[in-house]
């Protein structure tokens, strides 16, 4: 269920003045598994880069640079992604002294409307100071792998077969950059590259592509999504820490990359070459 102020999908004018009130929460709790909330070792954060970010300076110069917003998973809402873009919209016609000033007033919107955690920081488009650097991901790409696959809803039951016989336990990490799912509200694609990094019994790979295949037709917010994908290995695979990111491409401006693990993963957020 949508909040009654909800935009994604809607037709709406752009802000031309600062409004915070643009941002629409939703209760992370409508969408998440019941065994998630239970699960006090489970935790994660959706990291977010907003490659439009624009403000006013004192002389009236715009000025631009890269937004990253780090929602902590255990924070009483998500943000609408239409919403945030509209919201920094708001921005860009809004006298900001500094840089500091700017990433305060967003730090304090954010936080007000996720209801939780959130950390903000202001990246400067310069390549020799960013950490924004193109990459692949670290793993083993399980994209040629010779399997047939023929379901594209969800099948958790895909994952029976994909835990293995042996008893060694083993450190992976794998990824695909096959993931595809709907959007609930608006029916488009949203792509990603995901990765799963686990230490256990070590899993099947056909049948753990099939399974991440399976979701090219369903309907899930990328949050959502992620963890979904961790609570049906969790409980198909004999693992003891299990981490899945995924790096959706960007629209209007926005990507977004929600972690989940129930380990202590460093993770350091890498732009991929669709990003």
């Amino acid at each position: 269920m949508m909040p009654d102020k909800a935009v994604l999908g809607q037709s709406v004018a752009y802000p031309v003045d600062y409004d915070p009130s643009l941002l629409v929460p939703i209760p992370r709790e409508l969408q998440r598994p019941k065994e998630l909330c239970e699960m006090k070792e489970f935790f994660g954060w959706d990291l977010w880069n907003a490659y439009e970010l624009s403000w006013l300076s004192p002389s009236g110069r715009p000025d631009v640079a890269i937004g990253e917003f780090s929602f902590d998973s255990k924070s009483k809402n998500l943000i609408e992604s239409k919403s945030l873009k509209l919201y920094l919209m708001s921005l860009n016609f809004r006298v900001f002294a500094s840089q500091d000033q700017l990433q305060d007033v967003i730090l304090n919107d954010l936080t007000h409307a996720a209801n939780g955690s959130v950390e903000v920081r202001i990246l400067e488009l310069n390549p020799s100071r960013t950490r924004l650097k193109v990459s692949a991901p670290s793993g083993d790409c399980l994209d040629r792998l010779s399997v047939e696959c023929n379901t594209y809803q969800v099948d958790k039951g895909l994952l029976l077969g994909a835990q293995s016989s042996s008893c060694t336990a083993i450190h992976e990490s794998v990824y695909t950059n096959l993931f595809r799912s709907i959007c609930p509200v608006t029916s488009q694609p949203d792509w990603a590259t995901v990765t799963i990094s686990y230490h256990g019994a070590e899993i099947c790979r056909e049948h753990l592509l099939k399974y991440l295949v399976s979701y090219r037709n369903h309907p899930g917010f990328h949050e959502d999504c992620v963890e979904k994908i961790w609570l049906d290995i969790w409980q198909s695979c004999s693992l003891e820490t299990l981490t899945v990111t995924a790096n959706f491409t960007r629209r209007g401006g926005l990507d977004i990359n929600p972690v989940r693990s129930n380990g202590n993963p460093e993770y350091w957020f890498t732009r991929y070459v669709r990003q």
